[in-house]
């Protein structure tokens, strides 16, 4: 029995490729975990259990006859079957899966590579189960229109995630745009990054330049033309404790429209003028905890929300233009009624005749 359980800790030691460890490392971890054998009864038990095919790992130099047994060094090929004690259950399998189709954008290639025999497991275990369809049974529709995603260098993201892995400076080249046709010019900077965002379509990088640890800058990688990850540590975001100049404020601004998910310095208090048939959906999936829904005299709604000031609001918003009015804050409100009056000067100036 002893023996059986060492086999069974010997080949859990075993790392899938890339990865791989001499048969000198196994040795030293089976002796940390309490296992007393010599070299020469590890390299008997690891030929043994790697020739029975029940155990499909493998190692380097196995055409080299010559090449000294300790210096071999073992892993599990990429495609090996794997062994699980005990089997994967259908509620597994189906949760593996989904994770895969649901959030393999953000996943590193490292960890998908790692994951690829869980996903292949979990579909053999699913062939037979009455789950085996419901991957085709679920879907995530966007809320908002769906686009197609932009073209980015496989390269550039894997940099991305292997600099935010390692907590690692990155050194990029990325094209400056003064339109959507017109190129500026290639930029180099040395950045640490603080964060990938991904919001369905593309991914952003949001990062810090090495020499100004107090500029946050937040760029497409679709911009990005090369990126090299660094020996350097990454570098954190340090706040101002001075008075933000009109200049700094400006940036900051910019930077919110860009950056999807952040906020500005305080939440507001939405107030808005909805019809009924708006107020029912609100009623149902509210815009915040603390939404108030109030019947005016008039027939109208009125709306009073604690939300955060991001892209996503006014997109929604305006998906709404004709239906809402919006009250406060004054700031959102004078921003829509100079968008309507822009709308209002194009569909006139360009009158289809």
């Amino acid at each position: 029995m002893e023996k059986l359980i060492r086999y069974l800790k010997t080949v859990s030691l075993i790392p899938i490729e890339p990865k791989s460890i001499s048969t000198r490392e196994l040795l030293s971890e089976l002796k940390e975990a309490g296992y007393e054998i010599g070299i020469r009864t590890l390299e008997r038990d690891l030929n043994k259990l790697s020739g029975t095919g029940l155990f499909p790992f493998t190692c380097s130099g196995v055409e080299n006859k010559k090449e000294i047994e300790t210096n071999r060094r073992w892993f599990w090929p990429r495609n090996a079957k794997r062994i699980q004690l005990p089997a994967m259950t259908p509620e597994e399998a189906i949760v593996l899966l989904l994770s895969d189709k649901f959030l393999s954008p953000i996943l590193p290639n490292s960890i998908k590579n790692y994951l690829a025999s869980y996903f292949s497991m979990a579909e053999n275990s699913l062939k037979l189960s009455p789950l085996k369809d419901w991957e085709n049974k679920v879907e995530i529709i966007p809320s908002s229109q769906k686009l197609i995603k932009a073209k980015i260098d496989e390269k550039i993201v894997n940099s991305v995630f292997e600099a935010l892995l390692k907590n690692k400076s990155m050194i990029i080249e990325y094209s400056s745009r003064s339109s959507m046709f017109e190129v500026k010019g290639v930029r180099t900077k040395k950045i640490s990054p603080q964060a990938l965002i991904y919001n369905g379509h593309t991914f952003y990088l949001q990062c810090i330049e090495n020499d100004n640890v107090y500029n946050i800058l937040t760029i497409g990688l679709h911009k990005i033309i090369s990126a090299k990850v660094t020996d350097l540590e990454l570098l954190k975001f340090i706040h101002k404790t001075h008075i933000e100049t009109e200049e700094e404020k400006k940036r900051k601004e910019k930077l919110l429209e860009l950056y999807p998910i952040r906020e500005y310095e305080s939440s507001p208090k939405l107030t808005l003028l909805i019809n009924n048939e708006l107020a029912e959906r609100l009623a149902t999936t509210p815009l915040s905890e603390d939404q108030k829904i109030t019947k005016r005299e008039t027939g109208e709604y009125e709306l009073v929300a604690t939300v955060e000031y991001t892209r996503q609001l006014k997109e929604w918003l305006h998906s709404f233009s004709d239906s809402i009015i919006i009250i406060k804050p004054e700031r959102l409100r004078d921003e829509f009624s100079g968008k309507a009056r822009n709308l209002h000067r194009l569909y006139n100036v360009n009158k289809i005749t």
